[in-house]
C-alpha cells in the first residue's frame, strides 16, 4: 500500500505544492511569531515571547503546526473528490484492489503529511528558538510529547477530511464544512446539547477533545495520552476512517 500510495503521489503535482506549502508555512509562522513580545487584545495582553524560548517552543510549534494543517486537509479532499470524479477508484478496483485498501491508501497519505510536519517543526524549533536556559530544556520528554499530540491530532482531522470529502463527492462543499465545523457546526451542537441539560459532552466534541492532544503554552496543559479527552480523540479517528470506508462501500463507482 505504501508503494502503490508513494508511486501516485510522486508525479502529482498538486502534491508537491500543497505538501511545500505546508512544510513552508511551520517555520515561516514560528519565525513571525517569535519577533512578537505581546499581543493585545481586547484590554487583555498575552506576554507571548516566551512561548519562543526554550523548553516553551517545543509545545508552541505543534500548536502553530497544527493550525496549518487545513493545508494538507485541503490537499486530501482535492485528492479524494478527484479520483472519485475521474473514476479512479472505480479503475483501482477494477484493478484488483479492495475498497479499503483505497481508504487505506488516503490514510497513508494523511499519515505522510503529518510525519513531514513533525519532523520540520523539531527542525523548527533546534534552528529558530531562542537561547536555551540549560540541558534540561532539551529533555525527550518535552520535545517528543507536543509532537505525540500533534500527529495523533493530525490523523484524525485528516481523516475527517477524507470522510467529508467521500460523503460529499465536491471539493467546495468539503472545504467549506471542515472550515465551518469547528467555528461554526460544533458550536451549535454544544448550544443545543447545552439547552437540553447534556452540557457535560461539549468537552468530546470532536474538535473540543482533539484541541487538547495540542494545547496552546498558555493553558498550562500537557498531552497525556491516557486523558479522557485523548482516548476520545483516537476513537473518532478511528471512526472517520472506518465510516470513510464504509461510505466508500455504498457509493457507485
Amino acid at each position: 500500500m505504501l508503494r502503490l500510495t508513494l508511486s501516485k503521489l510522486i508525479g502529482y503535482r498538486s502534491f508537491w505544492r500543497f505538501f511545500l506549502l505546508h512544510l513552508l508555512a511551520i517555520p515561516a509562522l514560528f519565525y513571525v511569531g517569535s519577533n512578537f513580545v505581546e499581543f493585545s487584545m481586547q484590554n487583555s495582553t498575552l506576554s507571548i515571547g516566551q512561548w519562543f524560548k526554550l523548553p516553551q517552543a517545543w509545545q508552541t510549534v505543534a500548536a502553530l503546526s497544527r493550525a496549518l494543517l487545513f493545508i494538507p486537509a485541503f490537499f486530501i479532499i482535492q485528492l479524494v473528490c478527484a479520483e472519485l470524479e475521474l473514476r479512479l477508484v472505480r479503475a483501482h478496483v477494477a484493478a484488483g484492489l479492495e475498497r479499503h485498501d483505497v481508504v487505506g491508501s488516503w490514510i497513508v497519505t494523511n499519515a505522510l503529511q503529518v510525519l513531514a510536519g513533525s519532523i520540520v517543526s523539531l527542525g523548527t524549533v533546534a534552528l529558530l528558538a531562542k537561547s536555551p536556559d540549560s540541558a534540561a530544556d532539551w529533555d525527550l520528554g518535552r520535545i517528543f510529547r507536543p509532537q505525540f499530540g500533534y500527529i495523533l491530532y493530525g490523523l484524525c482531522f485528516l481523516n475527517m477530511a477524507v470522510l467529508i470529502g467521500l460523503s460529499t463527492r465536491r471539493p467546495v462543499y468539503a472545504i467549506g464544512i471542515l472550515m465551518l465545523w469547528p467555528m461554526v457546526i460544533e458550536r451549535l451542537l454544544g448550544f443545543v446539547l447545552t439547552r437540553n441539560k447534556l452540557g457535560h459532552l461539549n468537552p468530546y466534541l470532536p474538535f473540543e477533545a482533539m484541541a487538547t492532544l495540542v494545547p496552546f503554552p498558555e493553558s498550562h496543559a500537557m498531552f497525556e495520552i491516557l486523558a479522557p479527552s485523548s482516548l476520545v480523540s483516537i476513537a473518532y479517528g478511528c471512526g472517520f476512517a472506518l465510516l470513510a470506508w464504509l461510505r466508500l462501500r455504498q457509493l457507485d463507482l
